[in-house]
């Protein structure tokens, strides 16, 4: 006979069978109902079609195993299944899904058991990073009255979980601030503003070199509208010029000269000059030693052109054509100049020294006898010799030095000189009185032989032997005697004492 206690076991044991089994079917009827953290959503996107027979999470509640099946699969599994437009995305690589990292986990973007009118699509739509769209929203924070922008601004039907975007969203925001703007704006390109924008100011995919036009050097740094804006403020993108001459006036110095090239055959974005001909950087003044600063109008006040002055090849050097526009303004001049100086004007002129309305006297007086000089006479008979810049203002550019007073007077002959004639003279600087004596007395008198030395004994007695004691008593070399004007100033017997 059992024991009591084997009774007892055999009791225990089958009570809790019975307490297992009753718990595992009441779960299995249930659904797992005894887990639920809580009631599933009832809420529907509108006009959403059934998804496995039903309309929201809420009325397959009862069915745990329908979204989680531990230890057999993902979740992620469960909920592709049932929401295929989904799946499709991930797949195809396509939609919104598509760009998300973490896309099998579902639960957190789209949690549940949050009571019925939770919606797991709103909420996603508050995690979502936009920047994963076309349209970021860098620029559209807030909005143009300080108030944060919210999804159904742009969004139709965000509480009904639906996220079609409004394709009015944009003008209406956008006309009441800058109502003439956006009128002219849509009369342009149309109200499909998605189709250019991308919400950082700049064209969706746009790329400026896909349309032949690529900006560089310094279109670079420059803004939009300094091109696309027309004299009237508005926008201009359609059939827009990609020719230079579309935003640049052509120059008046080259205008016509150049018809069957482009002005990218001589220029650069990086800067209109230094241009290029046939390839290499060139500039006007330092490639030919001729500057234009005075070549910009002619005579008549119209523009000198390249053809002015070149013709119609602009390798065409000859300065010819100089002497033919300069002899209309004044023939007589140029046809002496011609005679004397030849045709070859670039030999003696660079573009600075014109001499239009030129002045001899602001670089060298000519008066007296230098009236009469032709200018070869100072700037050289051989033309290819002839010099005019830099040439000396002195006399003796043109006039070689006395041999009386080579040495002693120096080269300033305007001291004693006048250009009248080289003689008489007229000396203006003399220490010693010239009416010595009671009247001027001639130069030879004191220089009998030559400037550079003088004697006193033309006129006073010279005894040496006197000379000398009289001099001893004041303490005066023998040296010195000759030299008389150093304590003689005046020439007055008493101005010895004058220091």
């Amino acid at each position: 006979m059992k024991s009591k206690n084997s009774i007892s076991s055999i009791i225990s044991t089958a009570s809790t069978i019975i307490l297992i089994s009753g718990l595992g079917l009441w779960l299995f009827l249930g659904g797992g109902m005894a887990f639920n953290p809580g009631p599933l959503t009832a809420h529907a996107a509108e006009n959403k079609p059934e998804i496995q027979g039903y309309q929201n999470h809420a009325e397959f509640e009862s069915q745990c195993n329908l979204c989680h099946m531990p230890l057999k699969n993902d979740q992620a599994e469960l909920c592709l299944q049932c929401h295929q437009n989904i799946f499709k995305e991930i797949s195809e690589q396509t939609g919104v899904h598509s760009k998300i990292l973490e896309v099998r986990a579902c639960y957190v973007c789209h949690p549940d058991h949050k009571g019925r009118d939770f919606s797991p699509a709103l909420s996603g739509a508050e995690k979502f990073d936009h920047s994963k769209t076309r349209f970021v929203l860098i620029h559209h924070q807030i909005d143009f009255d300080a108030t944060p922008l919210t999804c159904d601004k742009c969004h139709l039907g965000i509480r009904r979980s639906v996220f079609a975007f409004d394709p009015t969203a944009c003008t209406e925001c956008h006309n009441e601030k800058e109502p003439e703007f956006i009128t002219s704006h849509i009369q342009s390109y149309g109200n499909q503003c998605l189709g250019c924008h991308e919400g950082s100011d700049k064209f969706a995919e746009f790329q400026h070199s896909e349309e032949n036009f690529a900006l560089t050097g310094r279109h670079a740094a420059i803004n939009c509208e300094d091109c696309h804006l027309d004299v009237n403020k508005q926008p201009r993108f359609k059939n827009l010029s990609k020719n230079c001459t579309g935003c640049h006036t052509e120059p008046a110095v080259h205008a016509g000269n150049f018809k069957d090239q482009s002005c990218d055959t001589c220029h650069t974005t990086t800067g209109w000059k230094p241009a290029l001909i046939d390839g290499v950087s060139f500039e006007h003044t330092a490639n030919t030693g001729f500057t234009l600063d005075k070549h910009a109008q002619s005579f008549d006040k119209t523009a000198i052109t390249c053809a002015g002055c070149h013709g119609s090849d602009i390798h065409n050097k000859t300065t010819k054509l100089c002497f033919e526009c300069h002899q209309l303004m004044s023939p007589s001049h140029m046809d002496k100049h011609i005679v004397q100086f030849g045709e070859d004007c670039s030999k003696c002129h660079d573009g600075v020294d014109r001499y239009k309305n030129f002045d001899h006297a602001n670089f060298f007086l000519i008066d007296g006898a230098h009236l009469g000089l032709d200018c070869v006479k100072c700037h050289g008979e051989d033309i290819n010799l002839a010099v005019y810049r830099g040439l000396g203002k002195t006399c003796v550019t043109c006039h070689s030095e006395p041999e009386i007073h080579i040495g002693f007077f120096g080269v300033a002959c305007e001291n004693c000189h006048s250009t009248s004639a080289w003689q008489p003279a007229f000396l203006k600087l003399h220490s010693f009185p010239l009416d010595h004596g009671g009247s001027e007395q001639a130069c030879t008198t004191c220089h009998p032989n030559n400037y550079a030395s003088y004697t006193c004994y033309s006129c006073h007695d010279h005894e040496q032997s006197n000379i000398e004691a009289l001099h001893d008593r004041a303490n005066i070399s023998r040296d010195e005697l000759d030299n008389c004007t150093s304590c003689h100033r005046t020439g007055l017997h008493q101005d010895w004492i004058t220091p």
